[in-house]
């Protein structure tokens, strides 16, 4: 990656850190009551999920500059309507800005970054670049949480909302001015009908990748579950003392992802064996889970929450460089993009029957649920594809 490269990810994920903390209670002087809070996060969500595919194709298509650039402005421009508003009309319609932002920005820098980093260094560079896009924008969002709880309230947390437009700025005019799209980096005249062909023909020739797709189907589910009670489940273990660190754990989660990039980012682990990496760590995450939901203590508490989001931290690199080196460059932004929306889909099942079933089981109950599923889910494409060459090499042994 280029300083720039590497410029443009930190600071647009340092922007998106710094609200993380107080997301909540600035949409509530803003319009929202508990009652419809839940209301905007939907609507925000919905937004997203609707468009996350649709955006991919964009990127493709029309190039992924223009649609990280639009991503980008559409971020910045919810921004002053949450500054000199405060109905819930308008707030609504800056979560709806802010879902487009998400959907068009998911996918369309990272094919942006990876094709540059082929093209100026080689294949063999496509895992190296998604693993460094990773770790700096681990790094930017967690860095930027840490901020975001550190930078004080001033009318309704106007202070974050300006700082965050003033770094949406600043990712704008460097996407425009100082990012430079190689040719081949999506602008190809493909029809809408022959593209979305293609990335179908590509997931069934490919059983890996349906395994995959299931694989972060069924975290997106641990993921949403974990974020959604990890709160309420420590406030149950602590006392009014112990719930000063909620910031803290916060932070604690975001440091642990970007530790868990970096250590597999520093990790060589060769093409062939990225898909066996890739499932068994995923299971590893799904038996973590199970363990959090175990604990009883604050302490086992915060050890077992670090742990899943390190290991979730490694695993994403390993998904990054299994899903980069399967996806040809025309189609990489579309099928990014899909990946983040199975992993949406997963969340949005899962969040509907924890709540449906969270008040008999618990939450502890949910997670080893949700935990118990990922192992089941990943565990067996692990052992299947070392059986399944076993078996191949087997058979070319017999024939010779």
């Amino acid at each position: 990656m280029t300083p720039v490269q590497w410029a443009i990810a930190f600071i647009d994920m340092f922007s998106t850190g710094l609200m993380q903390p107080v997301l909540s209670l600035l949409l509530l002087g803003r319009g929202a009551t508990l009652s419809t809070l839940p209301l905007l996060i939907c609507t925000y969500s919905m937004t997203v999920f609707l468009f996350e595919f649709p955006s991919g194709v964009f990127a493709d298509m029309k190039g992924r500059k223009a649609a990280f650039v639009t991503a980008t402005a559409l971020n910045a421009a919810s921004m002053p309507l949450l500054m000199l508003r405060r109905d819930f009309l308008t707030t609504m319609v800056a979560m709806v800005l802010l879902g487009l932002g998400k959907a068009f920005s998911s996918g369309s820098y990272d094919a942006l970054v990876i094709d540059d980093c082929i093209m100026r260094r080689g294949k063999g560079w496509a895992r190296k670049a998604a693993s460094q896009l990773a770790v700096c924008q681990s790094l930017g969002i967690s860095i930027g949480a840490l901020f975001g709880g550190l930078l004080p309230e001033t009318k309704g947390f106007t202070a974050h909302l300006a700082v965050r437009t003033v770094l949406l700025l600043s990712v704008l005019v460097l996407s425009a001015l100082a990012v430079k799209e190689r040719p081949s980096g999506g602008k190809k005249h493909t029809r809408l009908k022959g593209h979305l062909m293609g990335c179908g023909s590509l997931i069934m020739e490919k059983p890996v990748m349906i395994y995959a797709f299931m694989g972060v189907f069924a975290t997106g589910g641990l993921i949403l579950t974990t974020e959604v009670y990890w709160q309420p489940s420590y406030k149950l273990l602590s006392d009014a003392g112990g719930l000063r660190l909620l910031g803290l754990i916060s932070f604690l989660g975001f440091g642990a992802a970007a530790l868990g990039n970096m250590l597999a980012h520093k990790l060589s682990i060769k093409d062939g064996s990225l898909a066996t990496g890739f499932f068994l760590s995923r299971a590893a995450v799904g038996a973590l889970a199970v363990l959090l939901a175990l604990q009883r203590s604050p302490a086992g508490f915060i050890a077992a929450y670090g742990m899943v989001y390190m290991l979730l931290g490694s695993s994403e690199i390993l998904e990054k460089g299994l899903m980069n080196g399967l996806v040809p460059s025309d189609r990489r932004a579309s099928m990014l993009s899909l990946l983040s929306l199975v992993m949406q889909a997963g969340g949005f099942l899962a969040s509907g029957l924890a709540g449906l079933v969270v008040t008999r089981i618990g939450i502890g109950g949910v997670w080893a649920a949700c935990g118990a599923f990922l192992v089941c889910i990943c565990a067996a494409p692990a052992m299947i594809r070392p059986l399944a060459s076993a078996r191949a090499g087997n058979q070319t042994r017999a024939r010779l």
